[in-house]
């Protein structure tokens, strides 16, 4: 059950896909205030060597092309490899145990410790600390990070690894959403056991919300870092939906053949505990000079218009619907994206 706090009418909102405006479900659950009041009603520049400095060397297409039958097969050459997978911090399932792997942004950083380890690493200030035999943290009396009076990790317990799950195979009451595109946005909290989720959205490939729930954590809130999640403590103490019950939900519209888009999808995996081989990370697929390009930046450069500008926090749906666009926007303008998926694209285009 979501909570009507984010229950309102997105009736005169619409979702700009390429070259078209397509609506979204009459009732989404965000904060209105986190959409731009107008969406532009062509994002995308009409004559791509205007666009991008170095001359457009692709093959044209027409407005209708991303909507053609030929837009499924470029969507799967974005999917990244297993290989890559691993490199980009996803969790990935190899002889039957589930490995997570640090990043590039995340070198020499302990992702899961064993369960007698109680030391913990905080990400904000980067000191050491302990926690309970429980794996919680205790709040200080005074500030001990910052102005802060408790420390955050995204460290787990190893032994949580047993408990990702794969989504489910392909049989006959699912086979309808293979090959179906699903862009996802979790927003997280912080709490007693460190980064718990808060909220998760999403949406179908034609900007639909499918699934946008609150969660609530299994510690007690510390902070519900409203200015990026969006989030009060009220909202996500009252919520009635567990992580478990929230990955089931989830599992309901997807299946192992689904495609799944995400900004920093890795984190999002790991902190719902799921495992899926079909994704396609736009922080992985773009470039901006060598560094993770954040979804603001690409949604502004490419996309022309502004996101994450409200006062009261991130919206996970708009965030959800930007990762969408973009890779939209990746197939029409290939030479935006990173040298590898730009040349992996235009070999395959230049079939067509």
């Amino acid at each position: 059950m979501v909570n009507p706090h984010f229950a309102v009418s997105v009736m005169n909102y619409g979702v700009v896909f390429p070259s078209h405006s397509m609506p979204v479900s009459p009732v989404a659950y965000f904060n209105p205030s986190a959409l731009p009041p107008t969406l532009p009603v062509n994002v995308y520049p009409a004559n791509p060597a205007t666009y991008y400095p170095e001359p457009y060397h692709m093959k044209p297409h027409g407005p209708n092309w991303c909507r053609s039958s030929n837009r499924d097969f470029f969507i799967r050459k974005l999917c990244l490899s297993r290989k890559e997978m691993l490199a980009q911090g996803f969790p990935v399932r190899m002889f039957n145990e589930v490995h997570i792997k640090p990043n590039k942004y995340q070198e020499n950083r302990v992702m899961f410790c064993e369960k007698e380890d109680l030391n913990r690493v905080c990400i904000r200030c980067h000191c050491e600390y302990t926690v309970g035999s429980d794996g919680l943290q205790v709040k200080s009396e005074t500030a001990i990070c910052g102005e802060n009076n408790f420390h955050i990790t995204d460290q787990q317990r190893a032994e949580n690894l047993k408990k990702f799950e794969n989504t489910p195979e392909v049989s006959k009451f699912n086979a309808h959403v293979s090959d179906k595109l699903f862009a996802m946005d979790v927003e997280m909290v912080y709490t007693a056991l460190g980064q718990e989720v808060g909220r998760v959205t999403m949406v179908s490939e034609s900007g639909e919300s499918v699934v946008d729930v609150l969660v609530r954590p299994s510690t007690e809130v510390f902070d519900p870092v409203t200015k990026f999640s969006g989030l009060t403590k009220q909202d996500v103490e009252s919520a009635t939906m567990t992580l478990e019950s929230v990955r089931k939900f989830i599992f309901t519209f997807l299946n192992e053949k689904s495609v799944l888009v995400g900004h920093g999808l890795f984190g999002d995996l790991k902190a719902l505990g799921i495992v899926h081989d079909r994704v396609i990370d736009t922080s992985v697929i773009y470039t901006n000079n060598g560094r993770r390009p954040s979804l603001r930046h690409l949604t502004a450069f490419h996309l022309g218009y502004e996101i994450q500008q409200s006062s009261s926090g991130h919206c996970s749906f708009e965030d959800a619907i930007a990762a969408l666009q973009l890779v939209y926007f990746g197939i029409e303008n290939p030479r935006a994206l990173t040298a590898e998926f730009c040349n992996l694209l235009a070999s395959q285009m230049a079939m067509f």
